[in-house]
């Protein structure tokens, strides 16, 4: 088991919410040179304190971390604004995991990573196991990358190419290179174009199109003249790569252009900051929020690009752990340039060399392309993540989009920080964009300006929510709408990082989410059969060394079992909670299904035929559906008669005693319908008054036919009706004036009480009361929390319902009267809703209690997981 350790130091911040699929605080769009993070929290990922690294972080994109750790592990989290929660390990690597790679939007659960053992490995996060293998013996390699149909990696000084769809190698390009390459990647939307890097200084881009050739396939190059060690795409539609060198200065290059004979611009570095911690150092001291990153800058963490302002962002920091956010203000792109990469396939190998033949380039030209060199790069650092939360080398920064104010960082003390943005320019609303990848989606902010960018930290815009059938009052409120404590399904929130798991997979990947609940039931199925296994081996141990007479270790024994037994009621406790978890999300699942919104809260809302037939045609059977009316007109009373939008009063405790009984009703309704239905398909339904009646008249009847008849042998026979025919009394319509209740002479009908009412009426008062209750803990549970996330606090709720009415009521008239009186005098708490929402109230609570019911026979069914409710655990009839 995964054990984690939070730093004494940094607070633990809240849970996640997987309703968001990426980080989004509301961030302004510049900082007003202050710092504008903190760190909210931060995780150990060593185990024993035995000094592991994190080397690299990746993101999914939709709330998934991966990071790579100095002991060949990965480790997998949920990010979101709460902090970090752990997800699993991925185990396999036999070396040092060099990359880490979220390539393929269509798949985002799919991992890749690549390490010193020469392998490539694809790993199905979902699960946590390895789907995909690429092997290069006796070779490291450094990087990998992936455009769907290829899988590419770095070896040695060759480029090696295998087909995903056999995992077997189909190419190498061996002569492009003249030391190990160091990167190659395939562009995130012109999959066809590939870049590698070495430490020979040469940046390459290749189309694999129409054929996998190195000759036919080189397209330009630039040689930056020292190693590579990490490059990036970035520009409206990735048309620029970003280098960051082994001695810790960068470079820029119009790649695109590079490769375009007729285009302008490619032609050598755009820019480049060979002095690049000296520029950063310089730009620092000169803001507030430098002093934080004093006395220097020691190295390049990376760059992150904003594809909303078009703005590209260095990382930079300092052994102390400190980090800083500079904005990249670059030239003017120019058709001129060096005599650097070539264009096309008949551009030049590197910066310095020309094409044969051909002159050395004039010298103003050298001279525009020496002064774009020398170029202040950096503007001020916008942000720091400030020392202290790291006290050494921080390897990675993850700031998904270079958007908005939550990001992640990792280094060499073996810790994950989350941050937050803590402070905002005042005056300087957020910008409203969107989050694009190089040529996705279109994205508005601020362009290119005569000569350089404007550097921006603009904030992600919330994730939109899926739409509810109600709205939040706060939308209306001063100052916008503010974030609720629920997530966009419905209004309790997971309490586990296994609930918020299984919200996130129905939220953004539903078609995964039956999986993934099954793997969550299972895994907790297994601990808690190892737990107990463990628990019985040392209650065995105990009693071993009691018998054998040895007092201290029999006393040390029992001591240890109690230690042993309280850490595994907690652990209990832990699951019971992820269990609940698990199962209300399936409820909500089972809302989608009918394709019904829950109510976030008991506010007016549109009584919509769609939605109240979907409550209940799409969740009861026809012989159901009656009882569910009937509970209905009980339920509303007088106000049943009303229109729909008329408004009633109630007092909130009301309001929830109501919508727990719906539940309850639910429940029970489920469970009687479920044996109705089973024991009418196995012809044993118990007879009614009305049938044995019945029975006995037709016998009499046969009797008589046969006794008047001349010709015994030609009577018919005295046989009862077909064994399995259902029988009148339970039939699901009925013929004749008396079937229809009609009364002779009275001219009124009487409605005829449904086959369910009528199997209901037929239990004893044992088999109702069993029947009735609720089965498990963790049904009981669940009732209590929807109820209360709708409604509120219920024990305080009676307080002040008690207090309002007093103690000395002498009848229920009077505390009836008292009640009213409190309501309409405002001195307790109440809701006005119309007739239409509590209608739709009730019908969702009993859809509730009958898909809770349904879960709650599959779970116990299944995995055994549940605790029973007093001796009601044996119930297996339903």
């Amino acid at each position: 088991m995964h054990i984690r350790f939070l730093d004494d130091d940094d607070g633990q911040g809240p849970g996640p919410s997987p309703a968001a699929a990426v980080p989004h605080p509301a961030a302004h769009a510049a900082f007003a040179g202050t710092p504008g993070f903190q760190c909210v929290s931060s995780i150990r990922v060593d185990f024993n304190k035995d000094a592991t690294y994190v080397f690299d972080l990746c993101h999914n994109g939709a709330g998934l971390v991966a990071a790579s750790l100095s002991n060949t592990r990965i480790k997998l989290f949920n990010f979101s604004e709460g902090g970090l929660t752990f997800a699993g390990d991925l185990v396999g690597h036999e070396g040092m995991v060099r990359e880490l790679s979220f390539a393929l939007p269509d798949q985002p659960h799919l991992l890749h990573s690549c390490a010193a053992d020469g392998t490539v490995r694809g790993w199905d996060a979902r699960v946590g196991q390895q789907v995909e293998s690429y092997a290069a013996p006796r070779v490291e390699l450094l990087s990998c990358s992936t455009n769907g149909a290829l899988m590419a990696a770095g070896g040695g000084d060759k480029v090696l190419f295998w087909d995903r769809r056999t995992q077997r190698p189909v190419a190498s390009f061996a002569d492009t290179h003249a030391q190990d390459v160091t990167q190659v990647a395939f562009h995130p939307t012109h999959r066809s174009m590939l870049v590698s890097a070495s430490e020979d200084g040469l940046i390459a881009v290749f189309d694999t199109v129409p054929q996998l050739d190195e000759d036919e396939g080189f397209k330009a190059a630039l040689n930056i003249d020292t190693s590579v060690a990490q490059l990036g795409f970035y520009g409206r539609q990735g048309e620029r790569l970003w280098a960051r060198s082994g001695v810790e200065s960068l470079h820029l290059w119009e790649w695109a252009a590079a490769c375009d004979d007729d285009a302008a611009g490619g032609n050598g570095a755009l820019a480049e900051a060979l002095d690049a911690r000296e520029q950063l150092a310089a730009a620092a001291a000169g803001c507030a929020a430098g002093q934080a990153l004093a006395p220097g800058l020691d190295y390049l963490v990376g760059c992150e690009y904003n594809a909303a302002a078009d703005q590209l962002w260095l990382l930079a920091g300092n052994n102390a752990g400190a980090v800083g956010l500079f904005p990249v203000v670059e030239p003017a792109a120019s058709s001129s340039g060096g005599g650097g990469g070539g264009g096309g396939d008949g551009g030049g190998e590197g910066d310095g060399m020309q094409q044969d033949g051909a002159a050395p380039p004039p010298p103003a030209q050298q001279q525009q392309q020496q002064s774009r060199r020398q170029v202040q790069l950096f503007g001020q650092p916008q942000a720091v993540l400030a020392g202290g939360a790291h006290s050494d080398v921080v390897r990675s920064v993850l700031w998904p989009g270079a958007v908005g104010g939550m990001c992640l960082s990792g280094g060499e003390d073996s810790k994950l920080c989350v941050w937050s943005l803590a402070q905002q320019a005042a005056g300087q609303p957020p910008q409203q964009q969107q989050q694009g990848r190089p040529g996705g989606a279109s994205s508005t902010g601020s362009g290119r300006e005569q000569g350089a960018r404007r550097p921006a930290l603009a904030s992600k815009p919330a994730l939109r929510r899926r739409h509810l059938v109600t709205r939040a009052a706060a939308e209306n409120a001063p100052g916008g709408a503010e974030e609720t404590n629920t997530f966009a399904l419905a209004p309790s929130k997971p309490k586990s990082p296994t609930g918020e798991m299984a919200a996130y997979y129905l939220q953004m990947q539903p078609h995964l989410f039956q999986e993934a609940v099954q793997t969550a039931f299972q895994r907790i199925k297994e601990q808690r059969q190892a737990d107990e296994a463990a628990e019985r081996a040392q209650e065995e141990a105990s009693q071993q060394a009691s018998a054998a007479g040895d007092a201290a270790a029999s006393a040390s024994g029992a001591a240890d079992l109690v230690l042993y037994r309280r850490m595994a009621e907690v652990k209990r406790l832990e699951q019971m909670l992820a269990i609940e978890d698990l199962m209300y999300v399936c409820i909500l699942e089972k809302f989608q299904e009918i394709g019904v919104d829950m109510l976030p809260r008991v506010e007016p809302v549109e009584e919509s035929t769609a939605t109240l037939r979907a409550l209940t045609e799409g969740v009861h059977s026809r012989e159901a559906i009656d009882m569910v009316k009937e509970h209905v007109l009980a339920v509303l009373g007088p106000a049943s008669m009303a229109f729909s939008n008329t408004m009633i009063k109630m007092s909130k405790l009301q309001a929830a005693q109501v919508y727990a009984a719906s539940i309850m009703f639910g429940y029970f309704l489920r469970r009687v319908d479920t044996r109705f239905q089973l024991a009418r398909q196995l012809g044993v339904l118990p007879a009614s008054r009305e049938d044995a009646v019945a029975r006995l008249e037709r016998l009499f009847a046969q009797a008589d036919e046969l006794e008047s008849s001349s010709d015994p042998d030609t009577a018919p026979p005295l046989e009862p009706p077909a064994e399995g025919e259902p029988s009148t009394s339970y039939s699901s319509s009925a013929s004749g004036a008396s079937a229809a209740g009609e009364e002779p002479g009275s001219g009124l009908v009487r409605r005829q009480k449904s086959a369910l009412r009528r199997y209901v009426e037929s239990f004893d008062q044992e088999t109702m009361l069993e029947t009735a209750r609720l089965v498990t803990i963790e049904s009981a549970t669940l009732t209590e929390r929807q109820t209360q996330a709708l409604f509120g606090d219920i024990k305080a709720l009676q307080q002040s319902m008690q207090e309002a009415v007093g103690q000395d009521a002498g009848s229920m008239e009077e505390i009836m009267q008292r009640v009213q009186e409190a309501v309409a005098e405002g001195r307790v708490e109440t809701v006005v809703m119309t007739v239409g929402t509590q209608r739709r109230a009730v019908l969702e609570a009993i859809a509730y209690g009958c898909f809770l019911r349904d879960v709650e026979s599959w779970v116990d069914s299944e995995y055994e997981l549940l605790t029973p409710v007093g001796t009601a655990g044996s119930s297996g009839e339903a």
